[in-house]
């Protein structure tokens, strides 16, 4: 699996760098409230967001939020694979980042 691969990959150079270096956001975070994600990651990077950063932000997401696209509709059969061999297959991803927190 390719994308598993790449996220290992991911997973050895973040141990191998300092945690600084990362800016993590969570999912569940970004639809509750993607503006004050934005605003959290560009402040961590050590940006200095400026009023025009928050209207440019603002607008591109009001004009890309989720209403503005068809909702995907498909099952991991569609891609030769199960659910199960998901959970399994990126249990090392899912142990860190989607754990309750």
């Amino acid at each position: 699996m390719l994308y598993r691969d790449g996220l290992k990959e991911m997973f050895q150079l973040r141990g191998e760098e300092p945690a600084s270096r990362f800016v993590d956001v969570q999912y569940k975070d970004l639809l509750a409230d993607p503006l004050v994600q934005y605003r959290r990651v560009l402040t961590e990077l050590g940006l200095c967001l400026t009023a025009e950063d928050e209207k440019a932000g603002a607008a591109w997401m009001a004009a890309n939020g989720r209403e503005t696209h068809p909702r995907h509709r498909y099952t991991p059969e569609d891609f030769g694979t199960t659910h199960e061999e998901l959970v399994n297959e990126f249990k090392f991803y899912s142990d860190v980042f989607l754990s309750p927190r």
